[in-house]
């Protein structure tokens, strides 16, 4: 979920030769996002319309996942934490490269349970926990 698109703001103030895609089931997030990144050239950044266990991408199509878990501290979860970051991680899983990189920013009480769930994909590891 891209949220207001901070994220993306610091990435592109870095790294501009870029594409980023953006997903949120929020209209008016996406809205946010795409006037907090009206500074950016336009073919250099999507924000759309989208659920984060249903992207609308190729499966192995993305070299790049940055995502700031849980999403549930603003926003209201599925009674079924576990399954929803599941499904998450299930997506990502579809849509990243075999060389690609996924980045989750966490923090909280959650971080464990995540952490945990991560452990359960054979082709992914923690390479830093802080």
């Amino acid at each position: 979920m891209c949220g207001c698109g901070i994220i993306f703001a610091e990435i592109l103030q870095d790294f501009s030769q870029v594409t980023c895609l953006g997903f949120d089931t929020s209209i008016s997030q996406v809205n946010k996002a795409q006037e907090n990144l009206s500074f950016c050239d336009n073919g250099s950044i999507l924000v759309s319309i989208a659920d984060a266990i249903s992207i609308p991408l190729k499966t192995s199509s993305v070299d790049r996942i940055i995502c700031d878990l849980p999403f549930g501290k603003k926003h209201q979860l599925p009674n079924d934490d576990k399954d929803f970051f599941r499904n998450i991680f299930s997506e990502m899983r579809r849509i990243i490269k075999s060389d690609g990189l996924v980045v989750l920013l966490v923090s909280g009480k959650t971080q464990i349970e995540l952490f945990e769930e991560i452990k359960n994909y054979d082709c992914w590891e923690i390479s830093s926990s802080h």
